[in-house]
């Protein structure tokens, strides 16, 4: 969307890489929690506890989970279980479908912002919108994304919430506040399309 060369962006991702994998390297513990997640139930008292109650939780719910509020793991088993871990208490109550249902409306929002919105506006040659609705929905997937991985044990434990589902009051705030964005990007789109709006 930026037009920018691809050998800057590949340049970029890989001096990340590097970075990213140099950083962990030099730091004991990092590589210690890194490595934690392959195998949790090595040290499920210790650094894999959390992984393990999320896994533990993930798997009692199955096809269509226990029903709402009967989950187990949320009694003081799985720490952290309404902010970081918020999918796995949900994985329990409402099983593999109401996780579906939650993956399925963060695409929506991230096809709608990403395609829709953002091209929308680049048409409409209003480039720093179509940037910002792009980044928002981007930023939204990712997160979501990253958080799913970490409570089904695919990558390491990192903190982030599940945008719109934690609890957390700084999250959901900037959360509503970048999705009110994103719906004023794809309104004055609308207006200009329908000759009402004046820049």
């Amino acid at each position: 969307m930026a037009e920018i060369d691809n050998k800057i962006i590949l340049g970029f991702g890989g001096l990340g890489v590097v970075g990213f994998t140099v950083l962990i390297l030099i730091a004991p513990y990092r590589m210690r929690r890194v490595l934690g997640f392959i195998n949790p139930w090595d040290d499920a008292l210790g650094k894999g506890y959390q992984l393990t109650h999320s896994l533990l939780a993930v798997g009692h719910g199955g096809w269509f989970g226990v029903g709402v509020g009967n989950s187990i793991e949320k009694l003081f088993y799985l720490p952290e279980a309404h902010t970081d871990f918020i999918l796995a208490i949900v994985a329990e109550e409402s099983g593999v479908v109401g996780v579906a249902i939650i993956i399925l409306l963060f695409w929506i929002v991230f096809y709608r912002g990403f395609v829709v919105v953002a091209y929308q506006a680049k048409m409409l040659k209003r480039n720093f919108q179509a940037l910002m609705a792009q980044g928002i929905s981007l930023w939204f997937f990712a997160q979501a994304m990253v958080n799913i991985g970490v409570t089904i044990g695919v990558l390491p434990t990192k903190g982030l919430t599940l945008p719109f589902v934690s609890f957390g009051g700084s999250s959901i705030l900037v959360s509503c506040m970048a999705l009110a964005m994103l719906l004023k990007i794809d309104y004055e789109n609308k207006q200009i399309l329908k000759g009402n709006f004046i820049e």
